[in-house]
Order: C-alpha cells, then structure tokens, then sequence
C-alpha cells in the first residue's frame, strides 16, 4: 500500500496545495522515526514545520490531505461534507478552494457554515448550488 498509494496520494495533495495556494506551498514531507513530523515545502526549496503556519494554512493543508485521501483510496463517487471548515480562511484563500472544488471535483460537497461568506463569493462566481438555511 505505501509503494502504491503514497506516492500518488503526495503527487495529488501537492497538486491541490499548489493550485489552491498559487505555488506558496508545494508539497509535503512527512519524517517517519519515533514521531512522525509533518513538514511542508515552501516555494524557496525550503521545509517548515506545521507548528510555523497559521490555523487557516494548517486546516487548508489537512482538507487537502483529506480530498486526496478520498480520490486515492476509492474510485467510488464519494461525497465530501465540510462542515465550518472554511472559519479560518480569509476571503482570497476561500474563494481558491471553493473555485478548486468547482473545477476538480467531480463529487457532491456539502459545505455547512454558519456564515453567508460561502454563499456570497459562489454568488459572485455565478455557480449553481443547492441553498438550505436551517
């Protein structure tokens, strides 16, 4: 499984960091020994712990971990629910990701917020949802 997943799951990851953060950050490495560190690549070359990155790029890192762990692992047309996954994105890294999704992923999202701002910049680009407020 690690020879055969693991290196299209980092080749998929790094594609979604890459065109969701304009190449800022370019791929993962994670240290396997007596503790798994998880670094990321810089667009310098260089690597930085997640403990030197904001809550916002930690949580667009681990959604990015998660659509590619989705795609990898089953061909099955899987759904993704995010729910608040977005509260710390600011509004240029929230429309990034929400234009990916639109673009690349073929399956259904549910995106449950307690927030207008999803609904306001997928407005602005003209998408097509289905809206229930509760």
């Amino acid at each position: 499984v690690k020879d055969n997943i693991t290196p299209d799951f980092i080749n998929e990851f790094a594609n979604i960091l890459n065109k969701v953060t304009d190449n800022k950050y370019k791929s993962i490495f994670i240290e396997n020994g007596t503790e798994n560190e998880v670094k990321i690549e810089l667009e310098n070359g260089q690597y930085v712990g997640l403990e030197n990155l904001s809550t916002g790029t930690i949580d667009l890192i681990y959604l990015a971990l998660r659509i590619s762990a989705g795609t990898k692992i089953t061909s099955e047309k899987m759904p993704i629910i995010l729910d608040e996954s977005f509260a710390y994105y600011d509004d240029i890294r929230l429309e990034k990701i929400l234009t990916y999704l639109i673009n690349n992923y073929d399956n259904q999202v549910f995106i449950i917020s307690c927030t207008n701002r999803e609904k306001t910049i997928l407005d602005q680009m003209g998408t097509k949802y289905e809206y229930i407020k509760l």
